[in-house]
């Protein structure tokens, strides 16, 4: 029978998570390996790093938490999730009303229902409050961010009354 991991061996394990970490042990331990072990690792290692950074760069610019916490939802923001949601949304309601306003909502609804079930959000987006209700910190750069990637696309509606809406749509990329 396996034995029960202590808590050093916990937190041994909890800290080689951290890809950096895990490189200045690895670097300690090299004496252990041949060289082609050892350079896979770092290869490898190296490609975490660089993935992480790319992530960051994306949690700063769509989110204003990158970890896992209360405001999140308890859950790392994911850009693939946020996407395939939005387009859930565009693809299966009416495209006169994929507006920012109730895209936000739906955002916010889902993550708090999925919270409430199963104290998780979806997302992993933190939110704001509006005069309008709560939207996603930064939902702007959220919207710009799928239009650039050609996940969605926009388009302005002139209203009756001469105002405009930008309803958004579905590119069919993903």
């Amino acid at each position: 029978m396996g034995k029960l991991t202590t808590p050093a061996i916990g937190n041994l394990i909890y800290t080689a998570n951290a890809p950096e970490v895990f490189k200045v042990m690895l670097e300690k331990a090299k004496h252990y390996f041949n060289d082609g072990m050892y350079n896979t690792a770092m290869e490898k290692i190296q490609f975490l790093i660089d993935r992480k950074k790319v992530n960051d760069i994306f949690q700063f610019r769509l989110n204003q938490h990158s970890e896992p916490n209360s405001f999140t939802g308890y859950k790392r923001p994911n850009k693939e999730k946020l996407a395939n949601v939005l387009i859930a949304y565009i693809t299966k309601c009416k495209s006169e009303f994929n507006d920012r306003l109730k895209l936000n909502k739906l955002l916010f609804y889902s993550d708090f229902l999925s919270y409430k079930l199963t104290g998780f959000s979806i997302t992993g987006l933190s939110y704001r409050a509006i005069q309008y209700g709560p939207v996603p910190t930064y939902y702007d750069n959220i919207y710009a961010y799928l239009e650039n990637e050609e996940i969605i696309f926009s388009n302005w509606i002139k209203g009756k009354d001469g105002s405009a809406t930008e309803n958004f749509y579905n590119t069919g990329k993903l």
